[in-house]
């Protein structure tokens, strides 16, 4: 991130008790995994009204189809 200069605009946070307060200062939700079963925080993430980026992992092209203007990539 620091070679593409993006650290001043993207944070990666360690586990928080109150997720719901990042979720409304967010512009975007990004959920980057390869192994994920049923991927709750991909719900939070819509529920939040947030755009969402997600990897093609467990359940996220289900939830991805539900909703318009968000990203699978692979």
């Amino acid at each position: 991130m620091k070679e593409n200069n993006f650290s001043n605009r993207i944070h990666i946070l360690k586990p928080v008790k109150n997720i719901q307060k990042y979720y409304k200062i967010a512009d975007v939700f990004v959920l980057y995994s390869k192994y994920e079963g049923s991927p709750n925080v991909l719900v939070e993430g819509m529920l939040s009204g947030l755009f969402i980026i997600s990897s093609k992992c467990g359940d996220s092209e289900f939830y991805l189809n539900l909703s318009e203007g968000n990203e699978l990539i692979s």
